[in-house]
């Protein structure tokens, strides 16, 4: 509701008193729709809350390029339903059509090697294209790390591997992703599990962005500090 409500204060002309419980229940029920998808095992999971704040403090992200309205923490996010999203804080569309020039981003795409594959193309291209301060942090699981990255424009064009400004690797079970069906939890049961894989953290920037939020030795131990606490 908080996030609805903030982006209905931008559109004075919405009726969003009347249609509030509406569009909640349809943009919940688009989600579960998706949950019992074949493909798909659960939803998506996201990071805690105190890395969030290093995250938007240390490095000054603003939106989640992977993210939904029932598992995003900052202001704003991409999705993949942006038609009934957008009342809860999506941009209006999803990463692979969001073309910013300037600002700072977090990154945890859904774990499918497709999906890597391209957001490691696009986030190239993005940064190709902006001399202006960009920047994203990427949270990915090492063995797709090691998958996709190869094959980026990271690994085979020059230009695009100097972005590579840092990664590290986050060990499993020092760490935890928040479960991305957190809204349905009841009785006590735990929001989040310990993450039975190695995580890779890494830090694309162009040269303003790095200047801007540069992945020092201190921001980084405060990072993984704030995941592994």
């Amino acid at each position: 509701l908080a996030s609805y409500s903030a982006c209905m204060r931008r559109d004075d002309d919405d009726l969003h008193a009347v249609r509030v419980l509406t569009r909640m229940v349809v943009m919940v029920r688009r989600y579960q729709s998706l949950m019992l998808g074949s493909r798909c095992m659960g939803m998506h999971a996201a990071l805690p809350s105190s890395v969030f704040d290093v995250l938007r403090d240390r490095f000054g992200c603003t939106t989640e390029c992977f993210a939904s309205p029932l598992n995003s923490t900052l202001g704003a996010h991409c999705s993949i339903f942006p038609d009934t999203d957008r009342f809860f804080g999506s941009v209006g569309c999803s990463f692979f059509d969001f073309w910013p020039v300037e600002g700072s981003f977090q990154c945890n795409p859904v774990f499918a090697v497709s999906i890597a594959f391209k957001m490691f193309a696009h986030i190239a291209e993005l940064l190709h294209q902006s001399a202006l301060c960009l920047s994203f942090v990427v949270f990915i699981p090492t063995q797709l790390f090691e998958k996709t990255l190869p094959g980026s424009p990271f690994a085979v064009d020059a230009a695009a591997h100097s972005c590579m400004r840092r990664s590290l690797t986050v060990a499993s079970g020092a760490h935890a992703y928040v479960r991305g069906e957190q809204h349905t939890l009841f009785h006590g049961e735990r929001p989040s599990n310990r993450a039975e894989f190695d995580t890779t953290v890494c830090f694309l920037q162009n040269d303003a962005g790095m200047l801007a939020h540069p992945a020092c030795d201190t921001a980084v131990a405060a990072l993984t500090q704030a995941w592994e606490s």
